[in-house]
């Protein structure tokens, strides 16, 4: 194959392009995944924000009932179904919290995984190299001074 310092020199050139190419790839990954949560983020914030105005409507609705029928808008009861509105809100930003939180996780998961492959590419590049330069002065060792014979 060569010279062991031509063969070092070129393992070592190999190692730095694949180290980089990973990074590379970490990097898109990256990138790619926090565009996705600021979009899904920027999302909920909208939704959120329509909610919230959903809920003041519905509000001034409840407490235009209460009136027109001669209930107390305020105390009691009233405040009881009113909560109960809160709450429903309250209850449907939690659960698109806990849904967008699953979504981040598994963006992270990518990235990670992304990562992972670029570590076990070079590592099988080392592998596979050590074994082949191995092998190789083995069988240089064995046909020069005959050790098997």
């Amino acid at each position: 194959m060569g010279d062991p310092v031509t063969i070092a020199v070129t393992m070592g050139l190999k190692m730095m392009e694949q180290r980089a190419q990973a990074k590379a790839q970490e990097n898109a990954a990256r990138t790619r995944a926090n565009a996705e949560m600021t979009r899904a983020r920027q999302a909920q914030d909208i939704r959120n924000r329509q909610r919230g105005e959903q809920l003041k409507r519905r509000l001034a609705t409840q407490r235009a009932r209460f009136g027109a029928s001669g209930a107390a808008s305020r105390g009691g009861s009233a405040d009881a179904v009113l909560q109960g509105l809160r709450n429903e809100t309250n209850r449907q930003i939690g659960d698109e919290e806990a849904s967008l939180g699953t979504q981040f996780a598994g963006l992270e998961d990518q990235v990670r995984n992304v990562r992972r492959q670029g570590l076990l590419e070079r590592r099988s590049f080392l592998t596979s190299a050590a074994t082949g330069y191995g092998l190789e002065g083995f069988n240089r060792l064995r046909t020069k001074k005959n050790l098997f014979e």
